[in-house]
């Protein structure tokens, strides 16, 4: 049978094999870049059960957006290069069913498009934690493909992320090469980061690099602590073994802290023939607070001996800014409620 429109959630490419894959979506004011992502991520085809968006407590329309673009009233608009137009163009066949539910509301185990409200935005982990136990409730032991709402998917990506993890029983995570949207043939990473324990800090893997088709997966691999949130691919067995991710990290840290968890029990893995292309967000305000408080509070959870090290260093950041006349970073980093929230802040680990 020919294809001659794009069709939402099952297409025409190939037939489901392995476990089912419930991809997820944490949206917190990112719908200009959500409804493209939609448009790429429902024509992946049959490899996909369902789609799943938690709205974080957006507070800005979102999700009366969402359900307009689901509807045919409202039209997808990317901000990425012209040469990735392909992923998300021409749009899906309209209207798209959509199953709405609050946090921890009723469950439909065979929508295929699902959007879920937060009750408030609690963080990046939090917010897929709702996701998480929404697909849980499903009860068809479904892979979870957790994904950012600024990515767009290349075709093949999923089927070749669910072939490496094939490969080997003992991978937990997989990840994709991810790209740049806006200069897709530069890398943002290979997978995820490398991670220096003694002072918490991370990388990514071939952050910056020209894309070459050659890379070494097996090298990759060595180097690979965790899996970037942007895309990342879990079994069920890890999900059932490591547990829900840790919402004392409000961003930066839950995939690290999860791999703890997870120990030598899982491997991560990744997939160079799995393409997906990412957003760049500049950094700075807020989210260096999050990055180095992520750090201390990494260190006083997971690893306490390394605290005194991961301080310095974050002390060393500090004295850095004052130097290069970044004041305003250096005195939030030297500030007591900076240092008062990393390493007082109340929460519970995970179940």
């Amino acid at each position: 049978m020919l294809c001659n429109v794009r069709v939402a959630v099952f297409g025409c490419r190939g037939v489901v094999t392995g476990a089912p894959v419930s991809a997820l979506i944490v949206n917190f004011r990112s719908t200009d870049w959500l409804l493209p992502c939609l448009e790429s991520l429902l024509d992946v085809g049959p490899d996909l059960t369902r789609v799943i968006v938690v709205d974080n407590a957006s507070g800005d329309g979102s999700i009366e957006r969402i359900q307009a673009w689901a509807e045919g009233r409202e039209m997808a608009r990317s901000h990425a290069a012209p040469a990735l137009d392909g992923l998300w163009q021409p749009p899906l066949d309209k209207p798209i069913p959509v199953y709405t539910s609050a946090e921890d509301g009723d469950v439909d185990p065979a929508a295929r498009l699902v959007l879920i409200a937060a009750n408030a935005n609690r963080g990046f982990a939090a917010g897929n934690n709702i996701g998480l136990r929404y697909i849980e409730a499903c009860r068809d032991a479904s892979d979870v493909w957790l994904l950012n709402p600024d990515v767009l998917v290349a075709p093949g990506a999923l089927r070749a992320m669910r072939a490496r993890m094939a490969e080997d029983q003992s991978i937990g995570t997989c990840g994709a090469l991810l790209r740049y949207l806006e200069l897709p043939d530069h890398v943002q990473c290979y997978g995820g980061a490398w991670f220096k324990g003694w002072t918490a800090q991370a990388g990514h893997l071939g952050e910056g690099h020209l894309f070459e088709d050659d890379v070494d997966p097996e090298l990759v691999e060595r180097h690979l602590a965790y899996v970037m949130g942007a895309c990342l691919l879990a079994s069920r067995t890890y999900l059932n073994r490591v547990g829900p991710m840790d919402e004392r990290f409000f961003l930066y840290f839950e995939e690290m802290s999860w791999q703890v968890r997870a120990g030598r029990r899982f491997k991560t893995a990744f997939a160079a023939e799995a393409e997906v292309y990412h957003h760049h967000h500049a950094s700075g305000g807020r989210h260096d607070r999050l990055l180095y408080g992520g750090r201390l509070r990494f260190a006083r959870y997971y690893r306490p001996w390394t605290l005194p090290t991961v301080a310095a260093g974050v002390l060393g950041a500090a004295w850095r800014a004052w130097r290069q006349g970044e004041s305003a970073r250096a005195r939030m980093l030297a500030s007591r409620s900076f240092w008062w929230e990393a390493l007082t802040r109340p929460g519970s680990a995970p179940g």
